[in-house]
């Protein structure tokens, strides 16, 4: 039975790895300047088929890509820890304030008339202290258990909620608001090269540590402290460790692509409708569905219509759609089971 529960994963795994790099090639052919796949693996080899193909793939569409594959990986194996970790299936990235804190840096950056990447960085610090805030108002409160937590999470992301309604009350309406607006609904139209760096530099290594103690770790710590320490787990240790890292991944893709929901919730439910529950089996599924999935919602919203859609608006339209199905699916079972 586990050798067919892995056998399964692996043939999902390989066709999730096939899906991520079809819609890789498929996302740098299609949008409001539409290349032959000829003239992509042109520009790709380094041919000569027009400056003007080889700046669309290379200056254009590539940086997206990359960011929308990483930011799409990080946030689905960020969930994946939340819902491990908090051994709710119902939680998400934003289930400790980190994406609201985010939120608040953004539009503070875009109020100050900050860079570009200076503001990305005050998304990202922002996000990180709102998670330092939810663990220190859970200490606070002098309860052990992870609802409380849960609940210190849902106060600080209120609370970040309301900061970032009076910055926008209090910004110009014709030129900053609408940019905090955009920019929070999720966007991949701002992406530099400092992004991209910043999203390859740290997503692969974040993901590949929480990858390596999947097995173990993460599979201890969803079924509790009890069994943790009798697997000889440090629970609240790694606990701490494991949601830095998710943290680290979710306050970054907010930095760089604004909020996008729904693939940090949907996407670890559809790995685990695959490979069952083990985080070991899962996570790998998790990471080629994650990218493919914000690839080709990157790739919708700048394509659909002549002005380009929010990418927040997309993930949340087929994220919908996806959980719907994925209960139904489920139907007769007692939602978590199985």
């Amino acid at each position: 039975m586990a050798r067919a529960s892995r056998d399964r994963a692996g043939l999902w795994l390989a066709l999730g790895l096939c899906a991520m790099v079809a819609v890789f090639l498929a996302s740098l052919c299609v949008g409001q300047y539409p290349l032959s796949m000829g003239e992509v693996a042109d520009a790709l080899m380094g041919g000569d088929n027009g400056e003007t193909a080889n700046n669309v793939v290379w200056r254009l569409r590539m940086p997206r890509l990359i960011a929308a594959c990483l930011v799409g990986v990080a946030l689905s194996v960020a969930g994946m820890v939340y819902q491990a970790t908090f051994r709710n299936e119902l939680a998400s990235p934003d289930i400790i304030g980190v994406s609201s804190g985010a939120s608040v840096g953004i539009a503070l950056g875009l109020l100050a008339g900050m860079p570009l990447l200076w503001i990305s960085v005050s998304g990202f610090f922002a996000g990180v202290s709102a998670m330092a805030l939810t663990l220190a108002l859970a200490r606070l409160f002098r309860n052990k258990s992870m609802t409380i937590l849960i609940i210190s999470g849902v106060l600080v992301s209120g609370l970040m909620g309301s900061a970032v309604s009076m910055i926008k009350s209090v910004a110009n309406a014709d030129t900053v608001l609408p940019n905090i607006v955009f920019w929070l609904m999720g966007s991949f139209s701002n992406v530099s090269a400092a992004h991209v760096f910043a999203l390859v530099a740290t997503v692969p290594l974040c993901v590949a540590f929480l990858l390596l103690i999947s097995g173990k770790i993460l599979n201890s710590l969803m079924l509790g402290p009890e069994h943790a320490r009798s697997k000889g787990v440090n629970y609240r240790r790694w606990r701490a460790i494991v949601l830095a890292f998710a943290t680290v991944l979710t306050a970054l893709s907010v930095a760089v692509a604004g909020v996008v929901g729904w693939a940090g919730l949907v996407v670890p439910h559809v790995a685990r409708l695959v490979a069952g529950h083990s985080a070991q089996r899962s996570m790998p599924l998790a990471i080629a569905f994650g990218g493919a999935f914000m690839m080709a919602c990157d790739t919708l919203s700048r394509s659909l219509t002549a002005s380009e859609i929010p990418v927040g608006a997309i993930t949340g339209f087929l994220g919908i759609i996806l959980f719907i199905s994925i209960l139904a699916f489920k139907r007769g079972q007692r939602y978590g089971d199985n």
